[in-house]
């Protein structure tokens, strides 16, 4: 669902970036994506995508699904199939296991476990969603999503795409649970890769009881950073017109 690439804490370092990425991601993030994240994401996706996932008459397909907890949210919206496309094994470990205990997604979501350019669904969507996808692209790679959006949908079907803010200039805390006396944590960092348009993103999970950190882990991602701008600009050049969307979302027509 989110970033490009990972790599466990004992990676090696690189610099002041943090640790290298490592061939496999989200090795690390899949154990605190959901503790840290969910309730954050399916209260944006109840409210992002929620009505558009109602309206659709076909078919949903989410790429970058990650654990699952937007396609929870379309799935329970939807009265349609809802294709959920994630192909890190263990991020989607955990969307099956949320598959498995959610009946709507149990009625209504198959998962596919290669990557978008390998689908093949033909036209059978009108509505295409990509959250926390766009930036772990290289552009060809994002040149090749338009294509494979554009193929997934029928005349008039729209695909979605969550609005990336600005990186952050300084460490961030992006959110911390406490469950019982012990307390998880997440923070971000982000520095510009040497000779290179992309960034490193650090993000750095501590497990702390009685203000005392237990555990630490590591993982980082090699991001494109691409301006909306530019955005739009590959969606029309692939056959897609932009649309009204909201503080949180932008939407193209094909």
């Amino acid at each position: 669902m989110m970033w490009a690439m990972g790599t466990r804490s004992d990676a090696r370092r690189t610099g002041g970036l943090g640790p290298a990425p490592d061939p496999e991601p989200y090795r690390v993030t899949s154990e605190f994506y959901d503790l840290l994240h969910r309730r954050g994401y399916r209260r944006w996706a109840r409210r992002e995508l929620a009505g558009l996932a109602g309206q659709a008459r076909h078919g949903v397909v989410e790429i970058g699904a990650g654990t699952g907890v937007v396609t929870e949210v379309l799935a329970e919206a939807a009265a349609v199939p809802v294709h959920a496309v994630e192909p890190s094994r263990p991020m989607r470990a955990v969307l099956l296991s949320r598959w498995a205990a959610s009946p709507p997604m149990r009625r209504r979501v198959r998962v596919w476990p290669t990557p978008f350019e390998q689908l093949r669904l033909g036209a059978s969507a009108d509505l295409v969603v990509c959250v926390n996808l766009v930036n772990s692209l290289s552009p060809a790679d994002r040149d090749r999503l338009w294509a494979a959006a554009r193929d997934m949908l029928r005349p008039g079907g729209v695909v979605v795409l969550d609005r990336q803010g600005p990186a952050p200039t300084r460490p961030r805390v992006l959110s911390t649970v406490s469950v019982g006396e012990v307390c998880y944590a997440v923070s971000v960092s982000v520095a510009p890769l040497p000779d290179s348009t992309r960034q490193r993103w650090t993000f750095r999970y501590t497990v702390s009881e009685a203000r005392e950190t237990v555990r630490e882990e590591v993982e980082s991602f090699d991001l494109w950073p691409v301006e909306e701008s530019d955005v739009g600009t590959g969606l029309a050049e692939a056959g897609f017109s932009a649309q009204p969307g909201s503080a949180g979302l932008l939407v193209f027509r094909r």
